[in-house]
């Protein structure tokens, strides 16, 4: 079994799980699984898409350690310098877990024992299950402890404590770890695959850049005097608070997940590079998408800044030629604000000031002309998240403007659709899947979303519980009217 198949690597929206494979052997540490595991962590703190950690053993043992019927198998015994520098190669993982700034859970069943203790012990919270079995292990097979054991021990217990443990090696209880503080919580046996993966599932839907600054802040206090912490606290809280032009993507995301029925299918970390993050929530065959600056100076922010946190950033119209349709707003007068390619995508921005109202975008994935096909900016499964029990599908945006047969005809030209007049007279543009209709109001502004829904009273009180100003068969929320039809 080589370094691939004893650490196994799952990335589902945004929750990396970590799996250490050596089930016949307690998944105990070897060089290979070591290596394998520091060559995880290092992915699960570089990669954009990872936005929370699941560690996990197979087998029903987290891990009982170094093995040491490995380490004794046929090998010319290495020069101390060697075996020291092999050592702390590994002791990476340790280390990348406890400072990357994304929350890592520890799912603790069967043993956490020796080395595996130090690994659990670096990750930010640990569900353990209640059978489990935990200890220090070291002293008894005549060895000091290594993975940062000592260290993580003495952070979360104190200098007496630590002492006790690792001097004495009691095998602990996984209620008594919890009564000691080393475990978060306790689940029966049956449950804690599912409560570990709920935890960590729940972080990774978070505000993955706060929960990172308040990673950083807690690392800082382990190393930092008071002054500096103050200091460090007030600027990462001072950049948080800078998302405030736009709602950030917590609680706003969950509480349309709530209200609405639905379910984040994808957050995308290439719009980083942009000062973004954001999450897709598929609405039938259409992606509702919400984006939230976390550093100062994002056209989003600007956008946002300027219609005073109300309104749409973009619609997005996927077609076979964007970048004729690009050219073609170009010669009206409207200006190419971005153009991305990750093959196979490929995608035109237009400017917002130019468009009027909101950014316009058209983009193609090549080979996939299925409206439920392969679109690799809603992740590579985003259909499994396509939900229907609550909102049914979204038919129509409300576009607001001074003069919206104006606003309408210009967007038409733009998009290559002509205006049209729905039965109440108002202007309208007249999509295969859904409308974009043009209503009078005192700015250019994306201003609403029309659902359907199986029961509009249902979804109005969920809306009302989570305090949404309410409109009618609608309420506010994230600067957009949600408007609510059967």
């Amino acid at each position: 079994m080589n370094e691939n198949e004893m650490v196994l690597q799952k990335l589902d929206h945004g929750l990396l799980t970590i799996t250490m494979n050596r089930p016949d052997r307690r998944n105990a540490l070897n060089p290979d699984m070591t290596r394998g595991l520091v060559e995880a962590a290092r992915r699960a703190a570089e990669d954009h898409e990872v936005r929370a950690v699941l560690l996990k053993g197979a087998g029903g043992t987290f891990c009982v350690g170094g093995d040491v019927k490995s380490m004794a198998e046929g090998r010319a015994p290495l020069p101390f310098e060697a075996k020291m520098a092999n050592l702390r190669r590994g002791m990476e993982v340790s280390r990348i877990l406890h400072q990357m700034p994304k929350p890592v859970v520890a799912q603790v069943d069967g043993a956490a024992a020796g080395a595996g203790l130090s690994i659990a012990l670096s990750c930010d919270l640990r569900v353990a299950s209640a059978s489990c079995k935990i200890t220090t292990a070291f002293a008894k097979v005549g060895l000091s402890g290594d993975y940062g054991g000592t260290y993580f021990l003495t952070q979360l217990l104190g200098s007496a404590k630590a002492r006790e443990l690792y001097l004495t090696s009691p095998v602990l209880s996984a209620q008594e770890a919890y009564n000691l503080g080393m475990v978060t919580k306790v689940v029966p046996d049956a449950e804690v695959e599912e409560a570990a993966h709920e935890l960590a599932m729940s972080l990774a839907q978070g505000p993955s850049v706060t929960l990172g600054y308040i990673k950083r802040n807690i690392n800082n206090a382990e190393t930092m005097s008071l002054e500096e912490c103050f200091d460090a606290e007030a600027i990462h809280h001072s950049r948080s608070g800078e998302t405030a032009v736009a709602p950030q993507l917590e609680p706003v995301i969950s509480d349309i997940a709530g209200i609405m029925g639905l379910s984040v299918c994808y957050r995308d970390g290439n719009v980083a590079k942009y000062g973004l993050e954001n999450a897709l929530l598929p609405v039938d065959t259409i992606l509702l998408e919400v984006v939230a600056p976390f550093q100062p100076g994002t056209a989003a922010g600007r956008f946002l800044e300027k219609n005073g946190g109300r309104g749409g950033y973009m619609a997005i119209f996927c077609c076979d030629d964007p970048d004729e349709r690009g050219k073609h707003a170009n010669a009206m007068g409207v200006r190419t604000a971005n153009v991305i390619t990750h093959a196979p995508y490929h995608g035109v921005q237009l400017h917002p000031r130019d468009c009027r109202a909101a950014f316009i975008e058209f983009n193609h994935t090549a080979g996939s002309d299925d409206i439920l096909g392969t679109y690799p900016p809603a992740g590579p499964d985003w259909q499994k998240s396509i939900r229907k029990d609550v909102t049914q599908a979204l038919i129509g945006v409300e576009m607001q403007s001074p003069e919206p047969l104006a606003l309408a005809e210009h967007w038409g030209k733009i998009v290559g659709i002509a205006a049209s007049k729905n039965a109440s007279g108002e202007p309208e543009l007249k999509l295969p899947n859904c409308s974009f209709r043009f209503v009078k109001g005192a700015s250019d502004l994306m201003s609403g979303l029309t659902f359907r829904v199986a029961d509009i009273a249902k979804v109005r009180d969920a809306a009302k519980a989570k305090g949404c100003a309410m409109s009618g068969d609608g309420f506010d929320l994230c600067g957009v009217t949600f408007s609510l039809v059967a």
